[in-house]
């Protein structure tokens, strides 16, 4: 059973989703490549929307903290990829590899 159902009465979830039916429905209208396009895109999304509702009903979504702080760990390695004599680059590789998030973390509520 595909959670987070929307329109179509999946889910049970607090979390509201979109009409899956009506958006595939309306790709269909426009035809074509562009509306295979669409079709594909929907398919990814209604899947992504999948995890994140049970991800949501586990309570393992990352709070707003965790995302930025993974978003800025990921600029900070790429910034040392794109300028790897950078003072940045050699403070990090003084530092050594940072540590992952252990898996199965919990988010505080």
């Amino acid at each position: 059973a595909e959670e987070g159902g929307g329109g179509e009465g999946g889910g049970g979830t607090a979390v509201a989703g979109p009409d899956w039916l009506r958006l595939q429905q309306r790709a269909k209208v426009v035809g074509g490549d562009l509306g295979a396009s669409l079709s594909m895109t929907l398919e990814e999304l209604r899947a992504d929307f999948g995890g994140y509702v049970k991800l949501d009903e586990e309570g393992r979504l990352p709070s707003l903290a965790e995302e930025v702080e993974d978003a800025a760990a990921a600029a900070a390695e790429l910034r040392d990829f794109v300028e790897p004599s950078s003072p940045w680059a050699h403070a990090r590789a003084r530092r050594g590899p940072q540590r992952a998030r252990p898996a199965g973390h919990t988010r505080l509520r």
